[in-house]
């Protein structure tokens, strides 16, 4: 993963640094910002935070160990579009197990 700069408005520049562990599976993130002042960046602040990236098998296994069920994985929720594996994200309709 490379660094992106971005503009968020007429003055307020991003970079963007993302690192992939993927032997952890987790996205670390740093965000540094900067003032546009003519030509010039000038250093704003910066922040980082890190997200864990689950499979569906994975986040399946965890419902299933919370006593959840899996009823659906969409696309879009509001269009109930359904997912289609490495072609779009998806959403999770889980439903609770109903114990006798």
């Amino acid at each position: 993963m490379s660094a992106s700069l971005s503009m968020v408005d007429e003055e307020l520049v991003v970079v963007e640094e993302p690192r992939f562990d993927p032997v952890e599976s987790v996205v670390t993130n740093k965000w540094t910002f900067y003032r546009l002042e003519g030509k010039d960046l000038r250093y704003l602040d910066e922040v980082e935070f890190r997200f864990r990236i689950y499979t569906l098998r994975e986040l399946v296994t965890l419902a299933r160990s919370a006593g959840w069920e899996l009823v659906e994985a969409v696309s879009d929720p509001v269009k109930a579009t359904p997912y289609k594996p490495y072609r779009s994200p998806f959403n999770l309709v889980f439903r609770r197990t109903v114990s006798t």
